[in-house]
């Protein structure tokens, strides 16, 4: 097959004016053109994509010029299982060295990885790629993925452009294959000056040319296109990954593909490396089946470049590829940024299937453009709402929110405009909170108002979790008489047994202290003589309070006594011990 009659599929299939291909071979030798220092193997060349009814021509009846403008470049790689110290390649830097020179070469936004085995050898890679940053599916910006991958090293990751791509959330996606859960990253990037949001899920089926396994990629595929037809339906949305079958006729002889579904459905879907498949370009070493895809939803089909699709094959510039590197090679697609929006917000997480128990937190997400601040709202029955962030600012693009401890299946968020009507979006699917009977125990067990030498950085509050589980304090907030005097940063946690200090500002906590953190205001101004601290779960909810109405000397605290008995009465420190304080110890001085 010739690259003319590939590049003649693609218009085909974006035009939609051509039913499903059978997929038959073809003879003829695929476009092969110089890459960026290596042999890219691509769906047709870049000045002869043919014209728009599937003919063939040259010159002005081509049809309109090639775009030249600026592009997003989505990349997808299975790097071996990179980093695995028994299998694989064996020689683990090389294998780093080459993986370097290929990303670096291929210039992606984005990326979607897989096979990414060992988290030292990937922050490795990371490091040498000062342009990027990134990280894998055990990642703790990943929801869900630190507990699913904990004890899994083979996980996708996901490494992006600095200069242009911003994460705004990331989780796994449950119920495609219960071994191999993908990763899913919502992301905005600014391309030819054009800022917009997109999907980008990072997938690898199961493999093996069997027809246990055929069947479960094929319900693989099916309840990614259930989830994508429900959660999606109008976003801008890449599938990249290791598909381990092919799109026009599937690696077992005699079976269509597994991904027929998603395939024929070309109202709402498009293989982009489907043209690759039609010239049975192979995406591995060895073969000529192509079982890497990039599969994008109808919002990015009229921003396809189809004639730069294309698979690198990096022999030219790595001797020994297959052995020193990958049985994969990486896979480009690329896209014209889409045109210029109008004041826009969308949320990115939670957005549906989630859950969670009550007093977790959750980083409420959302991607906005031309808007300058917003309201932020949880809702437990999609129709009463309760407001969680006033005037927060749009580009901070993320705040916690404190689950309240009710059991629902019916639980949204929302995020408005707080200065325009209209500008706004709810997420598209509920999510389910659950009672927990783990109660948060969480109490003020020590408070420093009387600052030694009027050192007001110096000042602090101490709680100590009482229970036997972990605190997570994303959002909770200490309150003074006049009003809040610390927030929470979303993620802090406090285990069970443990003080945290909050100091008044970063010089006033000791050396060598390290469970303290300055507070979110900058101080803490406590009054010495007569004040009171309360602590928040959720501004409804009353966790503890403590109260004081004498003045003691400056550098002396008040302190529970007993000392971590909640309800205890407020003693000065030195009557429990020869200490005028303790922040984050016991009060003897003795660690928790």
């Amino acid at each position: 097959m010739n690259s003319s009659r590939v590049a003649s599929l693609l218009v085909c299939l974006l035009s939609t004016a051509c039913g499903s291909s059978s997929g038959g071979g073809g003879s003829g030798t695929p476009q092969v053109g110089p890459g960026d220092g290596g042999t890219q193997v691509d769906a047709g060349s870049g000045t002869d994509g043919g014209s728009m009814d599937g003919g063939q021509g040259s010159g002005a009846d081509a049809g309109p010029l090639p775009y030249d403008g600026p592009t997003l470049k989505v990349g997808h790689w299975n790097i071996e299982l990179f980093g695995s110290p028994t299998h694989g390649p064996s020689n683990e830097s090389l294998q780093l060295s080459n993986a370097r020179s290929v990303i670096q070469r291929m210039n992606a936004h984005v990326w979607g990885l897989m096979e990414i085995m060992d988290d030292a050898q990937f922050e490795q890679l990371r490091s040498q790629l000062p342009a990027y940053d990134g990280f894998r599916a055990s990642d703790p910006r990943v929801f869900d993925g630190p507990h699913f991958y904990a004890n899994d090293p083979l996980q996708p990751a996901f490494l992006y452009r600095r200069d242009s791509v911003r994460v705004l959330s990331a989780k796994l996606l449950h119920g495609i294959d219960p071994d191999r859960m993908p990763l899913e990253v919502t992301f905005s990037a600014t391309v030819g000056g054009v800022t917009s949001d997109y999907v980008l899920i990072a997938l690898h089926l199961y493999p093996f040319a069997l027809a246990d396994s055929w069947q479960r990629r094929k319900a693989s595929a099916d309840a990614l296109k259930a989830y994508l037809d429900s959660h999606y339906p109008n976003e801008k949305v890449f599938v990249v990954g290791d598909w381990n079958d092919d799109v026009d006729t599937s690696i077992i002889d005699g079976q269509p593909s597994p991904f027929q579904q998603l395939d024929e459905d070309r109202a709402r879907y498009l293989f982009a490396t489907r043209g690759l498949s039609e010239a049975h370009i192979g995406s591995t070493t060895g073969y000529t089946s192509t079982i890497d895809h990039h599969l994008v939803t109808h919002e990015l089909v009229p921003l396809i470049l189809p004639d730069r699709a294309r698979i690198e094959k990096p022999e030219s510039y790595i001797p020994d590829y297959r052995a020193t590197t990958s049985d994969h090679y990486p896979v480009i697609t690329e896209y014209k940024p889409p045109a210029p929006s109008s004041p826009a917000l969308r949320v990115t997480f939670p957005n549906g299937g989630e859950s969670a128990t009550g007093y977790t937190t959750f980083p409420v997400s959302w991607y906005s453009s031309g808007v300058s601040l917003v309201n932020v709202e949880y809702s437990t029955d999609g129709t009463n709402w309760v407001r969680i962030g006033t005037d927060v600012p749009a580009s901070q693009g993320t705040w916690c929110w404190t689950a309240p401890n009710v059991t629902t299946a019916s639980a949204r968020v929302r995020v408005v405009s707080a200065t325009a009507s209209g500008v706004g979006d709810t997420s598209n699917g509920p999510v389910s909170l659950t009672v927990t009977s783990a109660t948060p125990r969480v109490i003020i067990n020590e408070v420093l108002a009387s600052e030694p030498s009027g050192n007001t950085a110096a000042e602090f509050v101490e709680v100590l979790n009482l229970a036997s589980t972990p605190a997570d304090l994303g959002r909770w907030t200490l309150s003074d008489s006049q009003g809040v005097i610390h927030r929470f940063s979303c993620g802090t946690r406090l285990e069970a047994g443990q003080a945290l200090a909050v100091f008044g500002a970063a010089t006033g906590i000791p050396a060598g202290l390290r469970n303290a953190v300055p507070s979110s205001g900058g101080n803490l101004f406590l009054d010495d003589a007569a004040d009171s601290v309360s602590l928040h779960v959720v501004p409804t909810y009353l966790m503890d309070s403590v109260s004081w109405s004498t003045a003691l000397a400056p550098g002396t605290s008040f302190n529970r006594n007993p000392d971590g008995a909640a309800g205890a009465p407020l003693s000065a420190h030195g009557t429990l011990s020869t200490l005028s304080s303790s922040p984050g110890r016991r009060a003897d001085g003795s660690t928790f």
